[in-house]
């Protein structure tokens, strides 16, 4: 009995060990909690129906910053957790935030919307980079 407990004993510390050796995630700061509540946004704006392309555009925007955040996190499953504990009251409680970061993000686009237009007006791209970028 005393060589199980001794084993079982040793098995534990061993495994503690092994724990305490393991790198660890750093925990999710406020910005990530905040994409993961954004993409839940957009994911109630798809279920509402109205506006297709601006839920799909506004849901893989933060899934892209997401992604870009904690490439090392299963954001999966971050955001089916949050919109099974959410429901459709997201929208109203953090809808203007997260739609508001989506337009700040839109008008900061400018310069690429420019170049955009000059080439859908029959403009040619540059055959080299120009800036040297």
């Amino acid at each position: 009995m005393n060589r199980i407990l001794i084993a079982g004993l040793a098995l534990a510390l061993s495994a503690g060990a092994a724990l305490a050796r393991t790198p660890q995630s750093p925990p999710l700061d406020q910005a990530y909690r905040d994409d993961v509540t954004c993409a839940v946004v957009y994911i109630a704006v798809a279920a509402q129906g109205e506006d297709a392309n601006a839920a799909a555009l506004g849901f893989y925007y933060f899934i892209g910053r997401l992604e870009g955040r904690r490439p090392d996190v299963d954001w999966r499953t971050h955001v089916v957790t949050a919109a099974k504990s959410s429901g459709r009251d997201v929208l109203i409680d953090h809808g203007e935030r997260c739609g508001q970061t989506l337009i700040d993000e839109g008008r900061s686009m400018g310069p690429i919307d420019e170049v955009v237009q000059q080439w859908s007006g029959g403009e040619a791209p540059a055959s080299e980079p120009t800036s040297g970028w």
